[in-house]
C-alpha cells in the first residue's frame, strides 16, 4: 500500500501563503504532476519545476479538514495509466499554482514513502490511483483549485439518472401514519390488534360473548375513551428523588473525546491535543523505543502542562511523561508507581506494614527471635542436642571442661550443631552475614541530605552496591538540579554511580505531581538530584527503579570501618 509524507512547500510557495494569509492576494491551484525521480526533502524549498516530470494528472476536487482549519485544505487529484507507454513508481507529486496577474509555478510538492506502481497500457489494463494532498493555503477564502472539466457531470447527464430511477406509487396506496378511507373488505389472517397489542373484538366476537365478557369489553372500552390513565403504571412527580429540572439528560452528560487511530511511525511530540488516541500494530516516535504496540494515549491538559499516558497490551502498568517548564520540554518516560507496590513511611518514619520480598517479611536485625541460640551467649537448650540422631551426652561425644570454672579444657568444633529434632544452630558469623546482607533501617539524622528521617537500605559486598528504598516528606520547594537527597556517609566512603530516578508529588496526591525525568546521581557518598529536572513544589519525594529493575542501587567505593 503507498505511502507519502506530509506535503512541503517551495520557497515561492510559502511566501506566497504567507501573502494570502494576510489576505492581500488570491491564488489558484492549477496542475499536478509527477515524477519517478526520488526528491530529497532539503532540496523541495528551492525547486522551481518537478524535475523529470512523468505524468500531468487531473484534479478532481477539494476536500478540506474536517476540524474546519481555514489554513489547511485537500486538493483531490488522479492519475490514469491510459496512453502512458512506460511503468514507473509515483516518487514525488507536485501541485502547481497560479497567482493573480502572475505566472504558473511549482507551490508544493510530497514525497513517498512507499511509492505507488503505475504500469504501463500496453496489456489494455487500465489503473487509476487517486490522493488528497493537504497543504498551507494560508487562508482557504485566499484560495481556489482548478478542477478538471471531465470531473463535473452534466445537466443532461444528471437530469437522465433522475428519470431512469424515478419511482411511480400508485394513487390508491395507503399509508399506515395518515387517516385513509378504505372502500374494500380487509381480511386479518392472524386478527386485528390495537397499539398496545390487544386483539380487536368481531362483531361474531360480541355476538359469541357471554355478559361477563361483554362487560369487561365495555369497561376496557370506557377506559380507552375516557382518556383515564392506569394508576398503577403512572410516574408521579412525588416518586422522584429528584425534581425535574435537576435530572440531567444524556444529552447533556460530556463525552470523551476519542480521536482517529495514530497510524504507524507518528512523532508523539506532536500529540498533544486532549483526548484518546487507539493504535494498533504501530511503532511510535519517542517512545521508550521502535517495537510493534497495540493500545492507546490519554492525553490531557492544563495550567501550563501537557501529560501523556500508553497503555499497551502485555503491560500491567501505563508509561508516562510530561511536558512543561518555559520551553515546553518533554521529561523522560517513565512507568507508574503501583501505590499497592510502594513503601510508605508515616508519623516517626516507621513502615505502616511490615516489608517484604517475594511476599517474605524482611528479617531485621533487630527482629531475631528472642529464643535464637548464641555461642557468645549462655543457652538453656529444652530440648535434647543430638548429633545425627543420636545424644550429643554419649560417652563418646563428651566435652572436657574444669567442673569449677565451666571453662572447655579441650577445643570442640561442631561441625553440625542442631537442636529442636534437628534445626540448625546458627553461629555468631552466620549472624554477622545475615545482617549484613539484609534489609535494615538507616537512621539519617545529623547527616547533610534534605531528607534526614528513616530509609531502608541493604548491602551487597559481592557487586559493591548499596541498595536503597525511600518515599517521605520533604521540605516544600528544597529541591533543584544537584541538590543533596540522601547522604550515606555514615555507611559508605563514596559512590561512583546511581541507578534510578526520582518522582515527586505535591501533598498526598495519588498521582505523581512532577515527574523529575532524570536519572539519580551521586557527589561523594550522597544522592544527588540530576539533569533534567523541571518540577518545584514537591513535598513528597519516593525512589523508582529503572525499567526492569526491582530496587535502586547505588555502586560504592568501600564501606564505612570495613
Amino acid at each position: 500500500m503507498a505511502k507519502y509524507n506530509n506535503s512541503v512547500l517551495t520557497t515561492a510557495g510559502l511566501a506566497l501563503a504567507n501573502r494570502a494569509a494576510k489576505g492581500v492576494t488570491k491564488f489558484k491551484i492549477t496542475k499536478v504532476t509527477s515524477t519517478a525521480d526520488v526528491v530529497a526533502d532539503s532540496t523541495i524549498t528551492a525547486l522551481t519545476k518537478l524535475p523529470n516530470e512523468v505524468q500531468v494528472g487531473t484534479i478532481t476536487g477539494e476536500q478540506p479538514l474536517p476540524d474546519g482549519d481555514g489554513t489547511i485544505t485537500g486538493t483531490k487529484v488522479l492519475f490514469v495509466n491510459h496512453k502512458l507507454q512506460t511503468s514507473y513508481r509515483i516518487n514525488a507529486v507536485g501541485l502547481y499554482a497560479v497567482e493573480e496577474g502572475g505566472p504558473e509555478f511549482l507551490y508544493a510538492v510530497i514525497t513517498a514513502v512507499e511509492p505507488e506502481f503505475m504500469p504501463d497500457f500496453s496489456d489494455q489494463v487500465l489503473m487509476e490511483f487517486g490522493m488528497t494532498i493537504y497543504i498551507v493555503v494560508g487562508q482557504v477564502e485566499s484560495m481556489s483549485i482548478v478542477v478538471a472539466p471531465e470531473s463535473f457531470a452534466t445537466v443532461a447527464y444528471v437530469d437522465k439518472a433522475i428519470a431512469d430511477h424515478q419511482v411511480v406509487f400508485p394513487k390508491t396506496l395507503t399509508y399506515s401514519d395518515k387517516n385513509e378511507v378504505i372502500t374494500g373488505t380487509w381480511q386479518f389472517k392472524n386478527g386485528a390488534v390495537d397499539g398496545e397489542g390487544n386483539a380487536i373484538a368481531t362483531a361474531k366476537d360480541v355476538s359469541d360473548g357471554d355478559a361477563e365478557a361483554l362487560t369487561s369489553a365495555k369497561d376496557y372500552a370506557d377506559t380507552k375513551i375516557s382518556g383515564k390513565a392506569d394508576d398503577s403504571k403512572v410516574v408521579h412527580t412525588a416518586d422522584m428523588r429528584k425534581p425535574a429540572s435537576d435530572v440531567v439528560g444524556l444529552e447533556d452528560v460530556p463525552q470523551a473525546v476519542v480521536h482517529s487511530a495514530l497510524a504507524s511511525g507518528v512523532d508523539l511530540n506532536t500529540v498533544v491535543t486532549p483526548g484518546v488516541y487507539p493504535f494498533a500494530g504501530v511503532h511510535l516516535t519517542n517512545y521508550i523505543d521502535n517495537a510493534t504496540y497495540w493500545g492507546y494515549v490519554v492525553v490531557t491538559s492544563g495550567g501550563g502542562i501537557v501529560t501523556q499516558k500508553v497503555h499497551t497490551i502485555g503491560s500491567i502498568l501505563p508509561l508516562y511523561r510530561m511536558q512543561s517548564g518555559p520551553t515546553m520540554s518533554w521529561s523522560r518516560w517513565v512507568g507508574t508507581a503501583d501505590d499497592g507496590r510502594v513503601a510508605h513511611l508515616y508519623g516517626s518514619n516507621n513502615f505502616d506494614t511490615t516489608p517484604t520480598v517475594n511476599n517474605n517479611p524482611l528479617l531485621l536485625a533487630s527482629s531475631l527471635p528472642s529464643d535464637l541460640a548464641r555461642l557468645s551467649q549462655d543457652a538453656n537448650f529444652t530440648a535434647k542436642l543430638q548429633q545425627n540422631g543420636q545424644d550429643v551426652a554419649l560417652a563418646n561425644n563428651t566435652i572436657a571442661r574444669n567442673p569449677n570454672t565451666g571453662v572447655v579444657s579441650e577445643p570442640v568444633d561442631f561441625t553440625k550443631l542442631t537442636v529442636n529434632g534437628g534445626k540448625s544452630v546458627a553461629t555468631s558469623d552466620d549472624l554477622k552475614s545475615v545482617e549484613e546482607s539484609a534489609w535494615r533501617e538507616l537512621d539519617l539524622s545529623g547527616t547533610s541530605g534534605i531528607y534526614t528521617g528513616k530509609i531502608l537500605i541493604k548491602i551487597d559486598q559481592v557487586n559493591k552496591y548499596v541498595y536503597f528504598m525511600m518515599n517521605a516528606q520533604i521540605p516544600r520547594n528544597a529541591c533543584s538540579q544537584g541538590t543533596k537527597i540522601i547522604d550515606l556517609s555514615n555507611v559508605v566512603t563514596g559512590l561512583s554511580s546511581a541507578h534510578g530516578y526520582l518522582q515527586g508529588w505535591l501533598d498526598d496526591r495519588e498521582m505523581p505531581y512532577n515527574i523529575q525525568g532524570s536519572t539519580i546521581t551521586v557527589s561523594g557518598a550522597c544522592l544527588t538530584i540530576g539533569e533534567g529536572y523541571s518540577g518545584s513544589g514537591a513535598s513528597r519525594i519516593a525512589t523508582e527503579a529503572d525499567p526492569n529493575k526491582q530496587y535502586c542501587y547505588a555502586v560504592y567505593d568501600d564501606l564505612v570501618n570495613n
